[in-house]
């Protein structure tokens, strides 16, 4: 299913506890702990207190160094304009090559969209998702980032059908076939998904080497 072998490591492992450490500055370990029982609708609660769950914060680093970060828009690989860390979208409407924004206007926006168009979207769509390890429902953010929300809320998602049935070390083998685009027609691999899906490269952490962690848990 991987194009490479694929397991977990200590720098996915520490990119998965950092992110516990920051959503608890949040205020999400105290507000779980009087949440024994974890439901959609407390979670979108808990986000408008401005509480932050462990795998949006892991995604939140994980998936950033892929997408970069341009305050200019420009066209990406597949000819898309874009801007910020992957933005295509701004309040609706298609980037327009040209636009501008700061640092900071490009961070709010990206943790605004991995929360409420990502995060939330698993939460309401993918029964089982929130009882995922965070590292499980981390990988599958930066998956969707990608892909689509759909990928994984479909009925015939491999990767989704895992989750749903606690099977977490399928899921993230699933999750690794999302490393292709398409161009002129044809579903092509792409190297630098190939290797955000799996083990990553020397500077940037993979998708799998995160998700395989499952031991480690807010």
């Amino acid at each position: 299913m991987a194009s490479k072998p694929i397991a977990a490591t200590k720098r996915g492992k520490s990119m998965v506890i950092a992110g516990i450490i920051a959503a608890a500055a949040t205020g999400w370990t105290g507000w779980k702990a009087s949440h024994p029982v974890v439901t959609p609708a407390a979670i979108h609660q808990a986000i408008d207190k401005g509480i932050s769950p462990p795998a949006v914060e892991i995604a939140l680093e994980l998936i950033g160094p892929w997408e970069g970060i341009r305050t200019v828009a420009y066209l990406d690989p597949i000819g898309i304009p874009t801007v910020c860390k992957g933005e295509t979208e701004i309040n609706g409407k298609p980037v327009r090559l040209g636009m501008r924004f700061t640092v900071e206007e490009c961070e709010a926006m990206f943790r605004k969209r991995v929360t409420n168009d990502f995060y939330l979207k698993l939460v309401d769509g993918l029964p089982g998702f929130v009882e995922a390890p965070d590292s499980v429902q981390a990988a599958s953010l930066s998956v969707i980032y990608n892909a689509g929300p759909g990928v994984l809320t479909s009925a015939t998602s491999t990767a989704g059908k895992a989750i749903r049935t606690k099977r977490y070390a399928d899921a993230c083998r699933g999750l690794t076939l999302f490393n292709k685009a398409r161009i002129k027609g044809r579903l092509v691999v792409m190297t630098g998904l190939d290797n955000r899906r799996t083990m990553g490269d020397k500077s940037r952490v993979g998708e799998a080497e995160v998700c395989l962690n499952t031991e480690v848990s807010s």
